[in-house]
């Protein structure tokens, strides 16, 4: 009788069931498994004993090889200290709003311009962030999310009383960072909702609430960002990026005739984004990778 022993795409063979090919086999496969287990501890002695060769540093005596003086820090330091996040400046700058975890969550802090201790602004158990000061003086607006869920709604608080105000309070779309008008009297900011795929550019007014959809029905393959104010406040420019990252325009949208233009027409793959608007509105400050494929 012949037996054929098949083996299993690499590992232990399979042992047949005759008594004395099986016993064989099993022979087999003991010394094989006890050479590998003699190579990988001959692999984790050498280890070890390289490890061991090399001296201990003191952490005390720990050294930077590009920075002079350098701070050194205990675990209790280290441990204590703080991130700072997103900033904006009061109109009379006098003072700075900031994001901090200082009291162990991302919450709004005012500190003087000229310096000093912050204070805590907004307490919330939800982390906020992209503060924005109104243009009066009157609010900061600023998104936050609901228990990490990164459903964020934009909210207003008074730099004064405190008081907090949730603008958007839409809980299947993310509204995030939101840009005053000259006027102080509507907010722009980015939107996508929970299941869409593009981020769109909505306008707010603060006081009536009444909503306006700056771009609608964005190709998933596109989305928009980068919103601001022209400085009369009649229209709004951004940027609309592929979802690659290899190519963007800049629009620019007029909100009495509700019609966009686009501003950078171009042929191939190429990146312009919108940064600021001149004071008169009639020239856009922008950075493109147009000439030489660089920024």
């Amino acid at each position: 009788m012949k037996t054929r022993i098949r083996g299993g795409g690499g590992g232990t063979p399979i042992c047949p069931t005759h008594p004395r090919v099986g016993n064989e086999c099993f022979s087999r496969n003991l010394k094989l498994e006890t050479r590998n287990s003699l190579a990988l501890l001959l692999l984790l002695l050498i280890t070890v004993a390289a490890f061991a060769q090399q001296p201990i540093t003191d952490p005390a005596k720990l050294q930077s090889k590009t920075v002079e003086n350098m701070q050194t820090f205990s675990i209790e330091k280290l441990y204590s200290t703080r991130n700072i996040g997103g900033s904006t400046w009061a109109p009379d700058g006098k003072q700075i709003a900031f994001v901090s975890n200082i009291s162990g969550r991302n919450n709004l802090w005012l500190v003087p311009s000229a310096g000093g201790w912050p204070t805590q602004l907004t307490i919330s158990d939800q982390r906020q962030m992209q503060p924005a000061w109104s243009p009066d003086g009157n609010w900061i607006a600023y998104a936050s999310d609901h228990d990490g869920d990164e459903m964020w709604d934009v909210f207003l608080v008074s730099p004064k009383s405190g008081d907090v105000l949730n603008l958007t309070t839409s809980k299947e779309i993310s509204e995030q960072a939101p840009v005053w008008s000259p006027d102080s009297k509507q907010v722009t900011y980015t939107a996508k909702p929970k299941d869409g795929a593009s981020y769109e550019i909505d306008v707010i007014d603060v006081y009536s609430r009444h909503l306006r959809q700056i771009t609608q029905n964005t190709p998933a393959n596109l989305s928009n960002f980068g919103q601001m104010f022209s400085s009369d406040g009649k229209s709004i420019a951004y940027t609309q990026v592929r979802a690659d990252g290899k190519d963007a325009n800049i629009f620019l949208f007029d909100l009495a005739s509700g019609k966009g233009r686009k501003l950078t027409p171009h042929d191939g793959d190429h990146l312009y984004y919108a940064t600021d608007l001149s004071p008169d509105g009639k020239t856009a400050l922008i950075t493109y990778d147009a000439h030489t494929g660089y920024w």
